[in-house]
């Protein structure tokens, strides 16, 4: 008889998931961060908007003296590609609790031009300054099964196949 023993799952620690790799951002200089958006994380032919706003808020989060996202406000203005991006951060406001400040994603078209791909306007505090009875009832979102969710495939015939790209994962929701 095998053995049916279920082995070991190995859980990721905070900074060495891939998650955690893709969306470090490193400091240029002051208010300026680089990063080369992977492309996994691509939906059909652009990144994911989700996960452009992680790594905007990882930049807010080293700019600001807060480091807890509290609001974020995302405003996408063109689509991203994967590789080379600049994240330009500007502190708006800081109080003793609450820090606010506004981001922008820029990246480069082969001539040079540069063109904005989002903005964001966030407000970031201190969590572990809250006091103990801070709580959420809320539940994470039941999504369907893998073999549900949408995949390339299911895009448009024009968008399916983009020169120079890998095909994107399936993604859920």
């Amino acid at each position: 008889m095998a053995d049916t023993a279920a082995a070991p799952t190995a859980r990721a620690t905070v900074g060495d998931s891939e998650f955690d790799r893709d969306t470090a951002v490193t400091q240029r200089e002051p208010g300026v961060y680089d990063i080369d958006l992977s492309a996994g994380w691509t939906i059909v032919s652009a990144v994911n908007g989700g996960y452009l706003l992680a790594v905007v808020g990882r930049a807010l989060a080293h700019a600001l003296p807060h480091s807890d996202p509290f609001t974020i406000s995302a405003h996408y203005l063109t689509a991203s590609d994967p590789g080379p991006a600049v994240i330009r951060t500007e502190t708006v406001r800081t109080g003793r609790g609450l820090s606010t400040g506004q981001a922008s994603l820029v990246q480069f078209e082969a001539d040079g031009t540069e063109v904005e791909r989002l903005r964001v306007l966030a407000s970031y505090g201190d969590l572990d300054a809250l006091p103990d009875d801070v709580r959420t009832t809320a539940k994470p979102p039941e999504l369907p099964p893998v073999d549900q969710c949408f995949g390339a495939d299911d895009a448009p015939p024009e968008q399916r196949a983009v020169p120079g790209r890998p095909r994107s994962p399936t993604a859920c929701g």
